[in-house]
């Protein structure tokens, strides 16, 4: 092959990847480096509380003969963002700190003012049936037709099922 001056990685590997075919030692090679670059960017974030028995095991394993290794790392299975778990105070805390701000939940309950009047919604609650059943009747006749199509069919569906 061509022998490439020296100029920095990026350019040197595009140019080999478009002037020649990649065996598949070289994909291989690609993928494992891309591997290892994944792993130490993961690593840098959390401490390293591994030991040094771990770290000879990872080494053993990854030098294998043909390249796939007969004993999986804890490492690989192992998630590579993991949360430690807190102590159930610290979660206490983190609870409370949380509830400060917010009011209570639930619907609110009656009037904001106790001597005001009711709304006409409120009234309309009170009030029986057959007082409202002919707003209720005039309010289905201003539906589009769209409405009343979707409704019809809704209520044949619901009849004959």
């Amino acid at each position: 092959g061509k022998t490439v001056p020296d100029q920095d990685p990026k350019e040197k590997a595009s140019l080999i990847s478009t002037s020649r075919i990649l065996t598949q030692e070289e994909f291989h090679k690609v993928r494992l480096a891309q591997l290892s670059k994944h792993l130490q960017k993961a690593r840098s974030k959390k401490p390293s509380k591994t030991t040094s028995t771990e770290n000879k095991s990872d080494s053993l394993i990854s030098s294998s003969s043909n390249g796939i290794p007969e004993i999986v790392p804890l490492s690989s299975i192992e998630r590579l963002y993991k949360r430690q778990k807190s102590d159930k105070q610290t979660r206490l805390e983190s609870i409370e700190a949380g509830r400060e701000d917010r009011g209570k939940y639930g619907a609110r309950k009656g009037k904001l003012n106790d001597f005001a009047s009711k709304s006409n919604k409120e009234t309309r609650k009170g009030k029986s049936f057959m007082m409202i059943k002919h707003k209720i009747r005039q309010k289905r006749g201003r539906r589009s037709f769209k409405e009343k199509q979707i409704a019809l069919r809704n209520s044949l569906l619901k009849r004959f099922q």
